[in-house]
């Protein structure tokens, strides 16, 4: 069935005319990413037409030309013929948000650790004293299948509600073969659902090393038993590490990717989140996907990762969630026309589900130009993470799926300059309208 989105007021559907990833100045481009007067024809789950709103009714339902024209006042959704009409009202338009790091599936509550860093203690210490991801992974194991499922499917509903429409989700609280099969099944459910953002699914076994196993025994169980028992059950498509000093090293962590890689799995990577521990270098040589955290990474890494077009991941939920005065050095990327994307980071140390919240910091703590933040909550998000139907996202185009944020309001910046509430009046799913707030 046809489905036509009417009433928009600003645009932002972030096409220049390029395709791929958008750095430097042309992220903030208004006059090319922006327009007017437009509207949009949805056909099954894709946009097939972006024309001028006047040509787009005459020539679909040019018999309800005027019916259409007197209700433009808030978000409504009806059905004509065989035509769904949503009617947007004047609102503002964007594309759906990509949220391209989260650690979806966990059970267990860490809110003392707050206390435990304002104390002193660092993210290592609390892992030593038996909290951090040892603590998750023990209360995650011993949850059920059904418990972690309504978990991510109240999750996955705040993120919608918050416009995210596609998502990156990792296991790794789990870190035996069983229980890291267990969840990579339950986000498999959970992605096979429409109603719900879609999921890339990335198997991340090498986020920890179990309490009371040698790590050289783990990674050999990671290549050796792991990756060949996730590819079997063949629904994680990336392999992430946590590569960072106490952690996974470069060399054991080149072992793991090279074993992951060699198996058919995209890789991705945490790096020099806590220190410059040559993380950028090693994304850099592999060519991976994206380099997420990047904190630390040295300016000479950071270009070899560019020259690799490796997208270095941003996530400032965690230095504003850890109370660290370190943020991600977004501007510079920007002026060295460097890839970069933002995302949530959603863990129990980081408990945002919320992209708008995300590029806020941005926007009014960091600086950031809106127009460029939006590109990186998107059109560069959509370069690294798969959609389940296989088609290209991210930006408000012909040919690319139908997920659209209406913004409550007329202008699109007010996307990101509201922490607490979604600053969205509905979302068009994979071309379904879900409305939020209503009139």
């Amino acid at each position: 069935m046809r489905h036509l989105v009417i009433g928009i007021g600003e645009l932002a559907h972030l096409d220049d005319g390029t395709t791929g990833l958008i750095t430097g100045e042309n992220m903030s481009n208004v006059e090319k990413l922006v327009s007017r007067g437009m509207s949009i024809l949805i056909e099954g789950n894709l946009i097939s037409k972006i024309m001028p709103e006047e040509e787009l009714i005459e020539e679909f339902l040019p018999s309800h030309n005027q019916k259409i024209e007197n209700v433009r006042k808030k978000v409504t959704t009806s059905r004509i013929n065989n035509t769904i009409v949503t009617n947007i009202g004047g609102n503002s338009v964007i594309p759906g948000l990509i949220d391209g790091h989260t650690h979806l599936l966990w059970d267990g509550d860490r809110s003392n650790e707050v206390s435990l860093r304002m104390k002193g203690m660092s993210y290592s210490d609390i892992s030593d004293a038996g909290g951090g991801i040892t603590y998750t992974v023990n209360e995650t194991r011993k949850s059920s299948g059904e418990a972690l499922l309504k978990l991510g499917e109240e999750r996955l509903k705040e993120a919608l509600r918050n416009g995210t429409t596609a998502l990156e989700a990792k296991s790794g609280y789990g870190l035996t073969t069983e229980s890291e099969l267990k969840l990579i099944s339950i986000m498999n459910d959970l992605t096979i659902n429409n109603k719900n953002p879609s999921i890339d699914i990335t198997w991340m076994g090498a986020h920890d090393i179990p309490s009371g196993t040698k790590k050289s025994d783990y990674i050999d169980e990671l290549i050796g038993e792991q990756i060949p028992e996730i590819i079997s059950q063949g629904y994680a498509r990336n392999c992430d590490v946590f590569c960072e000093p106490g952690w996974f090293s470069v060399d054991e962590t080149q072992e793991i990717i090279d074993s992951a890689s060699n198996a058919g799995l995209s890789i991705r990577l945490h790096i020099d989140e806590f220190k410059n521990g040559s993380g950028a270098e090693l994304a850099a040589k592999n060519n991976v996907d994206s380099a997420d955290h990047a904190l630390y990474s040295s300016d000479e890494g950071r270009e070899k990762m560019s020259k690799s077009n490796v997208i270095q991941g941003f996530l400032p939920g965690a230095p504003y969630t850890m109370g660290l005065d370190k943020w991600p050095p977004i501007e510079e990327c920007i002026e060295n026309n460097q890839p970069w994307t933002i995302a949530t980071d959603f863990n129990p140390n980081c408990r945002i589900l919320s992209m708008p919240s995300i590029a806020s910091i941005c926007v009014q703590k960091l600086g950031i130009n809106p127009l460029a933040t939006l590109c990186g909550a998107t059109r560069n998000a959509g370069t690294s993470v798969l959609h389940r139907t296989e088609k290209q996202h991210g930006i408000i185009k012909e040919g690319y799926v139908a997920n659209i944020n209406v913004v409550n309001g007329t202008k699109w910046e007010g996307w990101c300059l509201q922490q607490g509430s979604s600053p969205f009046k509905a979302t068009i799913l994979e071309g379904e309208t879900v409305i939020h707030l209503k009139d």
